[in-house]
């Protein structure tokens, strides 16, 4: 290389510039080379993503059918061991050596299940089906919940028409013993109205000659009480034939429509009072004004005759 002048500072610019531009340049490359990378992984992981879709759509169409693969290969070890079985009995030991090929065969085949089109491992195998039971334990659990629900809605209906049954027949039981009460009280009622009418036919069965009988026999009442003035309740229903409760029946009908005027003391005795005893014992005490109980008493004694009355005839004869 030529030696630069050392009089000429211009001759030793390219030197300092050209490493310069050098790393400047490198930079540059190393950077769009970076940018390249960042883009081409982008794009290859998005690549990948859409073909392992296809693959996890294949993995849970197929886990559907996992049970049905297994139980499919369950089935034909055990009709291999029925086979193996049989040709033991048959040929001894040979089937026993020819069995035990078969055995490792199963084995072999065992790490490999054909779904289809698709070969699937052991761990593959053992997670698919964990998948596939744990699926099955949500649908179960599903179900159970919708059995529940069904069960306890039923349970409801039935305690309801339950209810309905009770109600119904309450209210036929209420019924029943009102129908019931109304029918006795026609009852009732009929026989009233037929005790009534034949009542009414054996009064108007009387003839006159015993309604004069009763008529008399009324009057004979009244004037016994009227000439005894004192009357033991006991002796007068003694006297007309009657019942006491009877004969005090009668002389209260008779106090009430003016017949007979009088009291009747605690001590089971009718004292006959006439209208004009009654007036002269008003008459004395309008007179006197004020008047004590023993002073009307007393006059009493002149004013009310408590001793029985006399027929003139037989007062004449004493």
């Amino acid at each position: 290389p030529a030696i630069p002048c050392s009089s000429c500072a211009c001759c030793l610019c390219p030197l300092f510039l050209k490493p310069i531009l050098f790393r400047a340049a490198a930079a540059v490359v190393l950077f769009l080379i970076i940018i390249l990378l960042t883009f081409l992984r982008k794009q290859f992981a998005s690549q990948t993503d859409k073909d392992e879709q296809p693959e996890v759509q294949e993995e849970i169409a197929a886990v559907g059918g996992i049970r049905r693969a297994v139980a499919a290969r369950n089935r034909i070890g055990l009709r291999n061991r029925g086979q193996r079985q049989q040709a033991q009995d048959e040929q001894g030991i040979a089937g026993n050596q020819g069995s035990t090929g078969e055995d490792s065969n199963d084995e072999t085949t065992a790490s490999l299940l054909d779904l289809g089109d698709m070969k699937v491992g052991k761990k593959k195998l053992a997670k698919l089906e964990a998948k596939a039971e744990r699926k099955a334990a949500r649908e179960a659990e599903e179900k159970d919940r919708e059995e529940r629900k069904a069960l306890e809605l039923e349970k409801e209906k039935e305690r309801k028409r339950l209810e309905e049954l009770e109600e119904l027949a309450e209210k036929e039981k209420e019924e029943q013993i009102k129908r019931e009460a109304e029918e006795k009280i026609r009852r009732e009622h009929e026989e009233y109205l037929k005790m009534k009418a034949a009542f009414t036919v054996e009064e108007q069965g009387y003839d006159a000659q015993e309604e004069s009988a009763e008529e008399n026999l009324l009057q004979k009442f009244v004037d016994y009480v009227r000439d005894t003035k004192i009357v033991l309740l006991e002796e007068l229903a003694a006297h007309f034939q009657l019942k006491t409760q009877d004969a005090i029946d009668r002389l209260q009908k008779l106090v009430q429509d003016g017949s007979l005027t009088g009291v009747i003391d605690d001590r089971g005795k009718f004292i006959y009072i006439s209208r004009e005893e009654m007036e002269a014992v008003a008459k004395f005490i309008r007179q006197r004004g004020r008047v004590s109980l023993s002073d009307l008493a007393e006059s009493s004694n002149q004013l009310i005759q408590l001793g029985p009355q006399m027929q003139p005839a037989r007062a004449e004869s004493q």
